[in-house]
């Protein structure tokens, strides 16, 4: 369920991709503090653990909240959705 969430959210399991990880797939965690809602994105590559804050989100529901996140994660180039959106343009091939 967790897995459907996030690929949902992330607009599919191809952008879960982490850009400087290939065979790592992120995940957002959603975590309250202080009455705020927090975003961090977490991944492991081989045996290291890696996050990345990524703000504070303020939508109304967990989903629109998880793709808010998501789409913070692309923004920042965190993820291969932004290298592979950005070969299609150009019509380059990039490597992942």
């Amino acid at each position: 369920m967790q897995a459907k969430e996030q690929d949902d959210a992330a607009g599919g399991r191809h952008n879960r991709v982490i850009r400087t990880a290939p065979d790592a797939l992120g995940r957002v965690v959603l975590r309250c503090q202080y009455r705020r809602l927090y975003a961090e994105l977490r991944w492991t590559d081989a045996t290291k653990k890696h996050a990345e804050y990524l703000g504070e989100m303020t939508w109304h529901s967990r989903a629109d909240n998880l793709a808010a996140a998501w789409r913070a994660a692309h923004a920042r180039g965190l993820t291969a959705k932004v290298l592979a959106e950005e070969s299609a343009e150009t019509g380059i091939n990039q490597p992942l």
